[in-house]
C-alpha cells in the first residue's frame, strides 16, 4: 500500500528591506547558526534564538572554570585569588544563560 502524501511545498514570501537591513539580517542569521529564511521565520514567529557565540562562549567559561578547580587542588597558596576567578566566571555563565533564555 502507498503511504499517502503530505503537503510539504515551501511558500515563498517576498521581503523589501534596504541593503543595511539585509546586511543586518544576513549577520544576526550568522550568529544564530541559521540560515537567513530560518531567521526570519523564527523571528516571525516569535520562536526561541540559540546564538552560537553564546554557546562557544559558554563552553569555553566552563572549560576555564574547569581548569580554575584544578589549579586551586594543585597550588591551595593561591586558593583565594583563584576562588575570585571561579566567582568571575560563574557570574559571566549566570549573564549569558540569562540573554539566552
Amino acid at each position: 500500500m502507498e503511504r499517502p502524501k503530505t503537503e510539504t511545498t515551501k511558500k515563498i514570501v517576498p521581503v523589501r528591506m534596504t541593503d543595511e537591513d539585509k546586511a543586518k539580517v544576513e549577520m544576526l542569521a550568522n550568529q544564530a547558526g541559521l540560515n537567513t529564511s530560518e531567521y526570519i521565520r523564527r523571528c516571525a514567529l516569535g520562536k526561541r534564538l540559540h546564538s552560537k557565540l553564546n554557546v562557544k562562549a559558554m563552553a569555553e567559561l566552563n572549560r576555564l572554570g574547569g581548569l580554575q578547580k584544578l589549579c586551586i587542588t594543585q597550588a591551595p597558596e593561591y586558593r583565594p585569588q583563584l576562588n575570585a576567578v571561579i566567582v568571575e566566571i560563574m557570574l559571566t555563565l549566570k549573564s549569558l544563560r540569562e540573554k539566552g533564555a
